[in-house]
């Protein structure tokens, strides 16, 4: 389609509007073999110490789903997180975890891996490089404006929902039973806030001032409250008073509560959920900006009566048990294969007065004995200072030793503030016996690892020791067996942090030794006096008495770490300051480093990197700027030449008010040169003869990756509208393009997508979803091209009072392209479409219990094939059909 009939078509669409069309979201770029696979709406912005909870469809059909994950991070932190998504109402749900959720933001992306090994992410192109940005407000700064759009009916999450307790109380939010005098109290706040205006004296907040900066809200001085009514205490700061939320100080009853309560610089909220009768007694103070002290406020309140959880002997603040468990059968026929997915599982967590305890399960009809685990399963219990962890652990000691590795066994911690201990031992990898011809075979692999440390928040050192080993004994080996392997990391970190952490200093260290095949004997003296002849190496330490930690024999690596090619170090520097978050990373990995622990970490790279954030006008506008300079294969210990990685970003997000739409820009420029600007020929010598090989090794290009994105909440033809438009761009430009030798890739790639999305709610029960996207893709000089154009609509209505939701989706996918330059001897074209069609409902029962059922029929009718000299190839239509069936139980 060209550029006109598109530009039409968006105009046509964005018409639409005042005929309440919507539609689901797409942003980010898309591979070029393949259409969007992850159906996600971005969230942009969250409240300091709020979980962030994500959803996202996943269109795979005709293969089976392993697992999707939320990776996140800080801006400017080298690694990322992951935590997983698990099967919802609503296609899958996860949460990026409240503790990570600080200002000024946090970045995240999908993952999703497929049955058949392949993986999708979201956005589709370069996620580690660009990941979504979500913008992180202190609590009671600014309304989450960005905030995922809600449905009719929100997909209640395992952790929240009408009739249920939140698993993890949110305490700036209103508790499970609240007085109307204190609701309309609260309401009353949020109004004056956004008005930004004068009240009159009967409002709460309208008394706050300089000469009284700290206003207790609730409970109200010397109010009683019934015994069966939940407490939330809550103050609110004079925002003149500038107080730094940093110094605050809140005690109950006598007792520090301020690491459990919700802090910012506007206001302080604490969900002490049902109290024991009698009179408590608040007390809060602070610093202002430059440290003059404020306070202490002190007020008290009565409970009447006698509570019911009181006399039952649970503690005072306990928060109540809660979770979800489900289950969902999944079959699927697709092209004559017929593929079934069912899956158990659920997660509660809870506290019984200073324990705290979360419990997840997954279980799946995919998990087998020939793969790596798929089900999954952890219990966690501790106490402020002492915890436990049963099932699949995934611990974080260290940045470059041990990090997010899964871990099925024991981890536990003591954190006394002054000496702490981290420790973890269990399986990696579990033992898969060859089949000869078929199967290889994997040794079970066993982790044991220890983290002594000392100091807290402001001043902590650590010492990490690893050791990852593969059992010999697990299996019966066969030729096409990896040789099984040993791993002993040892390393050390240390946190500095000052002026109330707005600066940290953070600094890693570590060296590793690996062993590629255990079988060989241990190195001896004698085996050390035939390689060295003159007798001028001596080995300080006999090796066999080291074996309990690694196995050192001729493959170990390396074997003298005086050439530190086996060395890590890493530097990290953070400030935050006047509205200003700015992070340096310095860090250089040997070509030989390799942790077991941490199996992603990037080794043979040196440099640094850079990113600034600045937020002006309170808050509304984000500015973010990133440089990075690294050198690849910097040692030339592979014999590879020298890569420089240079990057450099820029992008704005402006969110002025929500009478305005939403801006965000970002452009990166990547290049990769290796300074090698010619072809070179290699001897093949075979037993028959010696021939020569052109080898090209030049690399010499820059990507440049651009996306812009309007959105905006307005309301039209007296209808609530969500409208997002999202235009992204992808080029590679190789200088060597035009002279590429054939079968060395390379070559010139361009994608670009334009999509728009409009979601509109009617004054009846009635929600519709509409999107449209146009994507085109070249790559090496139209070698490989492939263009699609989406459309996709959905209606979702409910029915109120029997607590039903319907809907029902269209999907039409019309794409067309081909693989190899035409004239070739074999070229794959590329022409289909695809249209399906989805219906369901859910039937929410009680508010506890929700039933899923829905039916999914896509029909591939397909006009590509394979053109050789022979004749063309036409590859055959056929009908897919999806039926899901899922139960939850909240509690």
């Amino acid at each position: 389609m060209n550029s006109h009939l598109r530009g039409l078509a968006v105009l046509v669409l964005a018409m639409c509007v005042g005929a309440g069309w919507a539609f689901a979201n797409e942003e980010g770029a898309v591979p070029a073999s393949r259409m969007p696979e992850i159906d996600h709406i971005p969230v942009t912005a969250a409240t300091a110490g709020r979980s962030v909870r994500l959803e996202a469809q996943i269109n795979a059909f005709g293969r089976s789903l392993i697992y999707v994950r939320i990776y996140f991070r800080r801006p400017g932190e080298s690694n990322f997180r992951f935590v997983d998504m698990r099967p919802g109402v609503e296609g899958y749900v996860g949460e990026i975890p409240a503790r990570a959720v600080q200002p000024p933001g946090v970045q995240y992306f999908l993952i999703a891996l497929l049955s058949d090994q392949s993986v999708m992410s979201f956005p589709s192109r370069n996620p580690y490089g660009q990941p979504f940005e979500i913008i992180v407000n202190e609590a009671g700064s600014q309304p989450e404006s960005g905030a995922q759009p809600q449905p009719l009916r929100p997909a209640v999450p395992a952790r929240e929902g009408p009739g249920k307790r939140p698993a993890k109380p949110d305490t700036a939010a209103t508790p499970e039973r609240i007085s109307p005098q204190l609701h309309e109290k609260l309401r009353q706040m949020e109004a004056l806030r956004a008005e930004n205006s004068e009240d009159t004296a009967s409002t709460p907040a309208a008394v706050l001032s300089l000469a009284n900066p700290i206003l207790p809200l609730s409970p109200e001085p010397f109010s009683k409250i019934p015994a069966e009514e939940g407490v939330l205490i809550l103050a609110s700061f004079a925002p003149e008073a500038n107080i730094d939320s940093s110094s605050v100080r809140v005690k109950w009853n006598g007792t520090e509560i301020t690491g459990r309560a919700n802090v910012s610089a506007l206001l302080v909220s604490f969900d002490a959920g049902r109290l024991k009768a009698g009179t408590h007694r608040v007390s809060i103070v602070a610093n202002d900006a430059s440290g003059r002290r404020i306070g202490p406020v002190s007020w008290q309140f009565e409970v009447a009566g006698r509570s019911p959880l009181a006399e039952s002997g649970e503690e005072a603040g306990q928060r109540p048990v809660s979770g979800v468990t489900f289950a969902e059968l999944r079959h699927e026929e697709f092209s004559g294969i017929t593929l079934n997915n069912n899956n158990l599982g659920g997660n509660l967590n809870g506290a019984y007065g200073p324990l705290h305890f979360e419990a997840a399960a997954y279980f799946t009809s995919l998990e087998s004995r020939t793969v790596q685990p798929r089900n999954r399963f952890v219990l966690s219990a501790g106490t402020g200072w002492l915890n436990f962890t049963l099932g699949d652990a995934t611990p974080y000691f260290n940045d470059l030793v041990l990090y997010g590795r899964r871990v099925r066994g024991v981890q536990a911690g003591l954190h006394t503030g002054i000496v702490n201990v981290e420790f973890v031992t269990g399986q990696t990898m579990r033992a898969i016996s060859p089949v000869p011809g078929v199967l290889g075979g994997t040794y079970q692999q066993t982790l044991t690892a220890i983290r002594p440390s000392f100091g807290s928040r402001s001043f902590q050192f650590g010492l990490t020791l690893m050791k990852a080993r593969d059992d010999t004994s697990s299996i019966i080996a066969v030729p096409a067996t990896t040789a099984p392997r040993d791993n002993f990391v040892i390393g050390a970190d240390v946190l500095m942090a000052f002026s109330r952490r707005r600066i940290e200093l953070k600094a890693a260290v570590a060296q590793s030794f690996v062993t590629k095949d255990t079988r060989l004997p241990i190195i001896s003296q004698s085996y050390v006096d035939s390689v060295y002849t003159d007798g001028s190496v001596e080995l300080p330490f006999d090796p066999a008495g080291f074996k309990d930690w690694l196995i050192l024999n001729e493959s170990t690596t390396p074997l003298d770490p005086r050439g530190k090619t086996a060395l890590a170090y890493q530097l990290g520097l953070r400030l935050n300051y006047f509205n200003q978050y700015f992070t340096l990373t310095l860090k250089q990995i040997g070509s030989e480093y390799n942790s077991f622990g941490h199996t992603y970490l990037r080794s043979d790279i040196s440099g640094f990197s850079l990113y600034d954030r600045l937020r002006l006008l309170g808050n509304r506008l984000n500015l973010n700027f990133g440089l990075e300079r690294f050198t690849d294969h910097y040692d030339n210990f592979d014999g590879k030449p020298q890569t420089a990685l240079n990057a450099v970003q820029f992008g704005f997000l402006l969110n002025w008010n929500p009478n305005l739409p939403t801006v965000s820009f970002n452009l990166r420029n990547y290049n990769r040169d290796n300074g090698v600007d010619s072809v070179f020929a290699v001897q093949v010598i075979t037993l028959n003869d010696t021939t020569e090989r052109v080898t090209d090794l030049r690399q010499n290009n820059r990507t440049r990756d651009f996306s812009l994105t309007f959105s905006h909440n307005l309301q039209a033809f007296r209808y609530q509208h969500t409208v997002s438009l999202s235009l992204t761009n992808s080029d590679r430009i190789d200088r060597w393009a035009n002279q590429r030798v054939a079968g060395f890739g390379g070559g010139d790639v361009t994608s670009d997508l334009t999509s728009i999305t409009v979601r509109t709610k009617y004054h009846s029960p009635l929600m519709t979803t509409f999107n449209l996207a146009f994507n085109d893709n070249n790559v090496g000089g139209r070698q490989n091209q492939f263009n699609f154009t989406m459309f996709s609509g959905r209606a979702d209505y409910e029915f109120p009072r029997q607590q039903l939701r319907t809907f029902v989706a269209l999907r039409r996918v019309s794409a067309s392209g081909q693989n190899g330059i035409t004239g070739a001897p074999v070229v794959n074209l590329i022409k289909y479409t695809q249209t399906g069609l989805q219906l369901g409902g859910s039937l929410l029962l009680r508010q506890r219990h929700e039933v899923v059922v829905d039916l999914a029929l896509i029909k591939y009718s397909d006009k590509g094939g394979l053109q050789t000299a022979s004749g063309f190839t036409p590859r055959s239509p056929f009908t897919n059909s999806v039926v899901r069936a899922h139960y939850e139980f909240r509690f």
